[in-house]
């Protein structure tokens, strides 16, 4: 008996002296590596398995693929006679469990197969849910059969300049990449599609090609932007989308499949500031009020000076268009005005675009008149372009000062091609965001960019 106890009792005892030697030897491993273990580490822990790489395929068509010419072309510079694939990088945010991924629009522009490389290494083919050009996002769906990480949605509204930032993405096919800095300034001007937006966030977290699409978060792991641009020319300056505008986007493009245009019923213009126009700095004027439209039941008068929007100064029209960007349809917009020197607090209704009155509208604002080309006017004018036949001209009209006659055929709306009625209308919100319009004109056999400015 006494044998087998003290058998037992040197059997614990060196358990116990193996148990305090291995805690001995990895105490001090895990006690740094725990040290090491950063605010930043455990955001990128935390984020890193919701960023994908999203990969693009673009068919190009070889030119001559119908002529005798084809073969040739085909021959000289190594094209196959049917076209080829252009590949693009990016990155991406999954920002719902279910396989919702936020990117870049320009990240997906012309593709015509979209590929997703999520961080286990599993690949899932993915299909577009919507764009929206005119803020450059997208969001995109893979089906995973399981539930994904996701990150979580911050707010860019209470941003510090300093604060330390991340930017996750995918730099020129480098997986899962992390770069460190802080938010260099806030309220940063960049144009984005036919946009000017006055509210990107700035950063010196180095952000390559490959990058855009990408998380830029704050060191708690939240999503405070979208990962978009830099200066080619500089080093440590980058741009991101803020968030709580990516949001409205999200929202819209999930409810609604796109971005709907939201309708005020108004155009303003900068004024340049100074004593002539009673503003105290830089402004905006109300140069035009649609009748029986949100702004003029809201008592808004041309010639008023735009002050704020939802408490956000406006000094500019650039100003203006930003924060409509982030106005749903449905909600109200409480604008401070000035007028005869007193200022006044009114709140419009946001509403949708109301696209019958859209020829109204093109025909105050530019001055033309245009209809489908059908096949008797075609025979008529002898017209051989795709697009809208400018039918008339109004006297005095932007369009008349640049010179339209009725037979003109507009092609393309600020870039954008247009061959019927409906998209050349469909451009029409967009148009009013500017003082101006680029359009694209053909006149007998001959192709013109025409600018009309609406000042």
């Amino acid at each position: 008996m006494a044998s087998r106890s003290k058998v037992r009792l040197w059997h614990g005892a060196g358990l116990v002296l193996s148990s305090l030697a291995l805690v001995a030897a990895t105490s001090p491993v895990a006690a740094q590596a725990e040290g090491r273990r950063s605010a930043v580490v455990q955001a990128v822990e935390k984020v890193g398995p919701a960023v994908v790489n999203i990969s693009t395929e673009q068919r190009r068509r070889n030119p001559f693929s119908d002529s005798v010419l084809g073969r040739s072309f085909a021959e000289w510079f190594g094209v196959p006679q049917s076209g080829f694939v252009e590949n693009s990088l990016g990155s991406g945010t999954i920002i719902d469990p279910h396989g919702y991924i936020l990117t870049n629009e320009h990240v997906l522009w012309g593709a015509s197969r979209i590929t997703v490389l999520l961080s286990s290494g599993k690949k899932y083919e993915a299909e577009v849910v919507g764009t929206d050009p005119g803020s450059d996002l997208a969001i995109i769906h893979i089906e995973a059969g399981e539930l994904l990480p996701s990150v979580s949605m911050g707010s860019s509204a209470d941003l510090m300049v300093g604060e330390t930032v991340l930017a996750i993405g995918n730099p020129l096919g480098l997986s899962n990449t992390v770069t460190t800095g802080v938010v260099s300034a806030v309220g940063r001007e960049v144009r984005g599609g036919q946009r000017i937006y006055t509210d990107f966030i700035q950063t010196d977290a180095s952000i390559n090609p490959g990058n855009s699409g990408g998380p830029l978060l704050n060191i708690l792991g939240e999503l405070v932007g979208i990962n978009t641009s830099i200066v080619a020319e500089a080093q440590g300056i980058g741009f991101a989308i803020p968030i709580d505008r990516a949001k409205v986007v999200v929202d819209e493009i999930l409810n609604y499949g796109r971005v709907r245009d939201v309708w005020l019923g108004m155009d303003v213009r900068d004024t340049g500031g100074g004593r002539a126009f009673d503003a105290p700095d830089f402004s905006v004027m109300v140069v035009r009020s649609y009748v029986g439209g949100p702004a003029d039941r809201a008592g808004v008068q041309p010639g008023d000076l735009v002050l704020q929007v939802n408490d956000r100064p406006v000094r500019s029209a650039a100003d203006w268009n930003t924060v409509l960007g982030s106005v749903q349809v449905g909600g109200h917009i409480a604008v401070k005005v000035k007028r005869s020197g007193v200022e006044v607090d009114l709140s419009i209704a946001a509403e949708t675009f109301p696209f019958p009155l859209a020829p109204n509208i093109v025909f105050d604002l530019v001055g033309v008149e245009v209809t489908n080309i059908t096949r008797a006017l075609r025979r008529q004018l002898a017209l051989r372009a795709e697009g809208v036949v400018v039918t008339g001209v109004r006297p005095g009209s932007p369009a008349q000062r640049v010179g339209f006659r009725a037979g003109d055929v507009i092609t393309r709306v600020n870039n954008v091609r247009v061959t019927k009625e409906e998209e050349f209308f469909s451009a029409v919100p967009r148009m009013l965001e500017r003082d101006s319009v680029l359009l694209v004109v053909v006149r007998r056999n001959a192709s013109y960019y025409v600018t009309v400015d609406f000042t």
